[in-house]
């Protein structure tokens, strides 16, 4: 190769190969923009907690709002906030649904405040909340732990309220 040069000092000689030095600079300028890549995404919340972590998503008329993880891991908690606007009060009591999808995959685990009662069906399992008309929206908080990796998510229907759906990626 015409690159090669070979340097001598009193008896050692030292060879360099200037093509193959400037391939291994590349290779190394790469590798410190993907690992800064990686550091930066973290940070940013792809991987876990950060500002890109979590969303929002909000139903037509704006009575059902949905807070969740946008990124979750498998087998670890998560948590889907559903605040729900006074109006879908009936009868001292909210209906709230979530979608078979959404029970299977993320299987919530623990729901605060607790349903005076819940009912599984072929279209989800519905949930009955005390709720006070007067009292301003109402926050109901499930607590989950994904089972399956992948994209994943789901739908919350409140009667008289409207339907907002939560995609959510699960990593392994």
């Amino acid at each position: 190769m015409g690159t090669d040069t070979v340097d001598r000092t009193g008896d050692i000689e030292a060879g360099a190969d200037r093509e193959f030095q400037r391939a291994w600079w590349r290779v190394q300028w790469v590798s410190w923009v993907v690992l800064s890549l990686l550091v930066l995404a973290g940070l940013a919340g792809l991987f876990g907690r950060g500002p890109l972590a979590t969303t929002t998503a909000t139903s037509p008329d704006g009575r059902v709002e949905v807070k969740y993880d946008r990124f979750a891991r498998r087998g670890y908690a998560s948590a889907i906030e559903v605040r729900v606007d006074p109006s879908a009060v009936r009868d001292r009591k909210i209906q709230l649904g979530l979608s078979p999808e959404a029970v299977e995959t993320l299987q919530p685990e623990k729901t605060d405040p607790p349903p005076v009662r819940a009912e599984a069906g072929s279209d989800g399992t519905r949930f009955t909340f005390a709720a006070d008309p007067d009292g301003g929206p109402v926050t109901i908080r499930f607590s989950q732990q994904p089972k399956s990796p992948g994209r994943v998510g789901g739908q919350v229907a409140v009667a008289g309220a409207g339907s907002v759906a939560f995609p959510q990626f699960v990593y392994p």
